[in-house]
C-alpha cells in the first residue's frame, strides 16, 4: 500500500469519526428538542386545565358559549338557565301546594326535576319540560321584541328605572335573607352562570317583548257596529241565563255476584221509572204551589222548587246558576232553557244524558246583555271571622254599626264623590279597591256579590249611595256604595270586544312567529 493510500485511509477514517460525532450531537439535540416540547405541552396542558377551571368556576364559559339559536340570534347556557328558573318557579308559584296533583314534587328544588319522571311519555322528566317551556319561551320573545324594534317600540325611562329598582329590591330581600348577595341568590335558584347582568338582560328583553305585545294588540280597533255585529254572530252563545236545577238520581240496584264473587252496581229500569215518578210529584209540588197572582221576583223560584223537593222528603236544596253564559248550560237541559219562548217560572224534568236519573230545571230570566256596564266607588267593613270559619250575627251587627259611622261621617262632612273616595282610602277593607279610592268600573252582572250586584243594577244615578250586607263571596261584611255612573260601554260590546280582539291577536301572534325556528347550540347541555 503506498504512502498516499495510507493517507487516504486516515483521512477518511478521521471525516466517519467526525460524522459520527455530529450525529450524536444531533439525535442529542433532537432529544433535547423533544424533551423541551413534551415539558412546554404538559404546561400548556395544566394551564389549559387551570384557565378551563376558571373559566367553569366563574360562569363565564354559561355565559359565553351557545346553547340555543333562534334566527340569527344565539343564547348562552345561563340566559336558558334563567328562563328555565322563570318557568319552574312560575310554576309553583302559581300553583303552591297544589303542584303534587300534576305529579311533581317540588320540595327538593330545581336539582330535583332531572329525576322526576313526566307523567306523560311527552318529556322524559320534569327538567325537560321545563327546559322545552323556557326554549319556547325565548321563542316567543325574540319574536315580539323583534317586533317592538321594527315599530320603533321601546322601554320608557320609568319602566327601565322600575327593572333596577325590582332588583334593587329583590338584592335587599335576599341579602337579609342570608344569601351572600345577589349573584349567588340567581346561580343557586337559576342555575351556573346566572348572575345578576344576565337576569337584568333577560328582564330588559322580556320587558321589550310584553311591549311588542301589546303594541300589536293595540293595532285593533273595532266600532260600535263591528262589535254588535260580531255579538250577533255569536247566536247567543254568551247570553245569560239565571236558572236553579237539581239532580235526582235513580238508586242502583246490586247485581247477583259473578263466579269471581265480584258484586256491581247499577240503576235498572225500575229505579228509572221510580225516580222519574218522584220527580213528577215535584213538579207538581211546585206548580201547585204556584201564587195566584203569579210571581212577585226571581227569588220565589228558588224557595217554591225547594218546597217541592223537600215534599218528597228529600233534605237537600237545588243549585242556583246566576248570569250563566249560554255555552256553559248543561248539554242535557240547554236546549229547553235558551228556548225563545222559555217563560220566567217555568219548570221541567229530562233524564240526563247517561240514563241514570232525572234533572228537574226552573227557568228564571235570560240577558242578551245589551247593557251599559257601570262604575261605583265603596268601603267595605268585614265581619270578624269566628274560629271555626264562620261569622256571628253579633260580628255581622258589629261591621254593620261601624260601616253606619263612616257612613255617617261621610253625609256629615262634605258628602262628595272626592270625600267618600278619601274615607274609601282611610277605612275600606277591600285590598282591590282601597288605594284607588274605592273605584270599580266595567261592573257588569255577576262580577260582584248578590247584594252588592243587586244595588249596581237597581237603576240608580250618579250620587246615590247605599249600604248592603253581604254574606257571600268568601266573606261577610258591610258595604257602603256610592253609584258613579252607568256610562260605560255595552257589556255585549265588551264581550265581543274581548272575543274579537282574542282572535284577531292570536292570528296576528301567529303570523310573526312564522319563520323563528330553534336548534340547540353545542353547549346546550351546560344549561340548568
Amino acid at each position: 500500500m503506498s504512502a498516499k493510500s495510507v493517507k487516504q485511509d486516515r483521512l477518511a477514517a478521521s471525516e466517519a469519526k467526525r460524522d459520527r460525532k455530529l450525529r450524536a450531537e444531533q439525535e442529542a439535540e433532537k432529544a433535547k428538542a423533544k424533551a423541551r416540547a413534551g415539558w412546554i405541552a404538559g404546561i400548556v396542558i395544566a394551564v389549559l386545565a387551570i384557565l378551563f377551571m376558571i373559566f367553569v368556576n366563574t360562569g363565564l364559559i354559561f355565559r359565553s358559549t351557545t346553547a340555543l339559536k333562534i334566527k340569527d340570534r344565539s343564547y348562552s347556557p345561563a340566559e336558558l338557565s334563567y328562563y328555565y328558573g322563570g318557568e319552574y318557579l312560575n310554576f309553583v308559584n302559581t300553583y303552591g301546594a297544589y303542584a303534587s296533583y300534576f305529579g311533581i314534587d317540588t320540595s327538593g328544588g330545581i336539582s330535583s326535576l332531572k329525576d322526576q319522571a313526566y307523567p306523560t311519555d311527552e318529556f322524559a322528566n320534569w327538567k325537560e319540560y321545563f327546559l322545552n317551556s323556557a326554549k319556547e319561551r325565548i321563542r316567543s320573545n325574540q319574536a315580539l321584541y323583534d317586533y317592538a324594534v321594527a315599530n320603533g317600540v321601546s322601554l320608557s325611562e320609568d319602566e327601565l328605572a322600575e327593572i333596577d329598582t325590582s332588583l334593587a329590591t329583590l338584592r335587599d330581600n335576599v341579602i337579609a335573607g342570608g344569601w351572600k348577595n345577589l349573584d349567588s341568590y340567581f346561580s343557586s335558584n337559576y342555575g351556573k352562570g346566572v348572575n345578576t347582568k344576565v337576569a337584568k338582560d333577560c328582564l330588559l328583553f322580556s320587558a321589550l317583548a310584553q311591549k311588542g305585545y301589546e303594541a300589536g294588540e293595540a293595532q285593533f280597533e273595532y266600532t260600535d257596529e263591528e262589535l254588535a255585529a260580531y255579538y250577533d254572530s255569536l247566536n247567543g252563545e254568551s247570553d245569560n241565563y239565571n236558572y236553579w236545577y237539581y239532580y235526582l238520581a235513580a238508586d242502583k240496584v246490586d247485581s247477583e255476584p259473578d263466579a269471581e264473587g265480584n258484586v256491581t252496581s247499577d240503576v235498572t229500569a225500575e229505579t228509572m221509572e221510580a225516580a222519574q215518578q218522584k220527580a213528577n210529584k215535584m213538579i207538581n209540588a211546585y206548580n201547585s204551589r204556584i201564587p195566584e197572582e203569579g210571581f212577585s221576583g226571581t227569588e220565589e223560584f228558588e224557595a217554591l222548587f225547594n218546597s217541592a223537593i223537600s215534599s218528597q222528603g228529600i233534605s237537600s236544596e237545588c243549585s242556583a246558576m246566576k248570569n250563566t253564559a249560554a255555552s256553559s248550560v248543561n248539554a242535557d237541559y240547554k236546549d229547553w232553557i235558551t228556548s225563545a219562548d222559555r217563560a220566567a217560572g217555568d219548570i221541567t224534568v229530562m233524564e240526563n244524558s247517561s240514563g241514570t236519573g232525572y234533572y228537574l230545571v226552573v227557568f228564571g230570566s235570560h240577558d242578551d246583555n245589551h247593557y251599559p256596564m257601570v262604575s261605583v266607588r265603596h268601603i267595605l267593613i268585614k265581619a270578624a271571622e269566628a274560629e271555626d270559619g264562620t261569622y256571628t250575627e253579633e260580628a255581622l251587627a258589629d261591621a254593620e254599626a261601624k260601616a253606619q259611622e263612616i257612613y255617617d261621617e261621610w253625609k256629615n262632612g262634605e258628602a262628595t264623590e272626592e270625600s267618600f273616595a278619601a274615607l274609601a282610602e282611610k277605612y275600606s277593607e277591600d285590598e282591590g279597591s282601597n288605594t284607588n279610592g274605592g273605584l270599580y268600573e266595567e261592573i257588569y252582572k255577576g262580577r260582584m256579590v248578590d247584594t252588592f250586584d243587586e244595588f249596581c243594577f237597581a237603576g240608580h244615578k250618579h250620587g246615590d249611595t247605599g249600604m248592603v250586607t253581604a254574606t257571600s263571596g268568601g266573606y261577610a261584611g258591610c258595604h257602603i256604595i256610592y253609584f258613579v255612573g252607568a256610562d260605560g260601554e255595552l257589556y255585549s260590546n265588551y264581550i265581543a270586544r274581548k272575543d274579537k280582539l282574542s282572535e284577531d291577536t292570536s292570528a296576528w301572534y301567529d303570523s310573526i312567529m312564522e319563520g323563528y325556528d330553534m336548534s340547540n347550540g353545542a353547549a346546550y347541555f351546560l344549561a340548568a
